[in-house]
């Protein structure tokens, strides 16, 4: 059998089947005919890899990356030059792309896809936090590869809300919304903007496009929102409580509630749930989520929440994983490879990252 001739579909076919991004990249190489018929653009969704940075030298990082769910490593090395300081990963993204942030002399921003290099200041200097969204864009006539990204500051007794674009290659400021100093912002998906009060535990819920309440949910026993995410179709709001702490090893083990929207349009309330089904929860340590469904990835099992904290491996601080099961309401501590052994946890920033080679 002359493999160069497969037919085009049957090689469609099995390039879905190819799980790892590394293996599709292999796949893809086998011989210039495959290339042709099986375009980057064709990458099967990916689970979500960790990813480190680590200064290689004055103008070039180490970037760690590898898979909860297989013992897969990869490390690669990009240049990022005129930058000083080490690199903090900002927030989680759906996009293929990472957000970091270099803040040792002054506070800048690069937007960086780690696996093709591209690369591109964003205008967002001296600003401090990092963004409350970084993902897809919210408009309904977006196309490919268009980025938004949410900042928040605080003027005066409100915090501003600035909502970024980037198209074209160039960055646009869209909008700009202001809420309460009082009020925890939480962005999600689809252009809406959730504001939680400290004061009365109420819910506003904002076109960010422009700048209108478009629904208002009442108090709830809720008194403090960790994460909110769309997830297929349903708005979760997450609730992570420290169950104990052992101070001598730093370990905590938490218990975590979950909350659906329920009426939205008319009598909107947040019902608790002890079960998410088929999805996946992926939290970073930014607040920022992403959610999968389970049955699309092999081996991989839903209810459950994957979640990072700094705690002690082997005697040595570093970052880890944890998997929660919501069933059980259980967590386990995952190490597939080697942490960090530094002291601090802001020498060696990760974040959750979904590969894309576009």
């Amino acid at each position: 059998m002359d493999w160069a001739e497969l037919n085009p579909d049957i090689l469609r076919l099995i390039a879905k089947k190819v799980g790892d991004i590394s293996n599709f990249i292999r796949f893809r190489a086998v011989c210039k005919y495959w290339r042709l018929v099986v375009p980057l653009s064709n990458l099967p969704q990916q689970l979500p890899y960790f990813i480190q940075f680590k200064r290689k030298s004055a103008s070039s990082f180490d970037i760690q990356f590898g898979s909860l769910f297989a013992n897969i490593t990869h490390t690669l090395s990009v240049q990022i030059s005129q930058l000083k300081g080490e690199p903090m990963v900002c927030s989680l993204l759906t996009s293929g792309y990472v957000l970091l942030r270099f803040f040792q002399y002054s506070k800048t921003w690069i937007l960086l896809n780690p696996l093709t290099g591209f690369q591109v200041p964003i205008p967002f200097a001296g600003i401090d936090d990092i963004p409350i969204y970084f993902g897809p864009s919210c408009s309904p006539n977006s196309v490919e590869n268009e980025i938004d990204v949410v900042f928040q500051f605080e003027k005066k007794l409100h915090r501003i809300v600035c909502l970024w674009r980037y198209a074209d290659r160039k960055w646009t400021k869209i909008t700009e919304v202001i809420c309460k100093c009082y009020e925890y912002v939480r962005y999600t998906n689809y252009g809406r903007l959730y504001t939680f009060s400290k004061l009365n535990r109420d819910t506003r819920v904002i076109d960010i496009m422009t700048g209108d309440v478009v629904s208002f949910m009442p108090a709830s026993s809720i008194d403090h929102m960790h994460y909110l995410t769309e997830a297929y179709g349903n708005l979760l709001r997450v609730q992570r409580c420290l169950k104990s702490f052992n101070l001598l090893l730093l370990n905590r083990e938490y218990l975590i509630d979950v909350y659906q929207l329920e009426d939205a349009g008319t009598n909107p309330r947040w019902i608790k749930v002890n079960d998410i089904g088929d999805r996946m929860l992926f939290f970073d340590h930014g607040g920022s989520c992403l959610c999968l469904k389970a049955s699309d990835f092999e081996g991989c099992r839903g209810n459950r929440i994957y979640l990072m904290d700094f705690m002690l491996y082997n005697k040595e601080p570093g970052w880890c994983f944890l998997k929660y099961e919501m069933e059980s309401k259980t967590q386990m501590q995952l190490y597939p490879y080697e942490l960090t052994k530094k002291l601090q946890r802001d020498d060696y920033e990760i974040s959750w990252f979904v590969p894309s080679l576009i």
